[in-house]
């Protein structure tokens, strides 16, 4: 079985600027919202 490509980290070694969110909010209606937003990348801490 061969492993996925990676596109983020692809994306790093062509120093391509990820953008991202730290997100710390308690509710599952709002993580959704944002997970959909089109993040790089995404921080859950709740």
């Amino acid at each position: 079985m061969q492993t996925p490509v990676n596109t983020f980290k692809q994306a790093l070694a062509v120093r391509t600027p990820q953008i991202g969110l730290w997100f710390g909010l308690a509710s599952g209606y709002a993580a959704e919202l944002v997970a959909g937003a089109g993040f790089d990348w995404l921080v859950l801490d709740g």
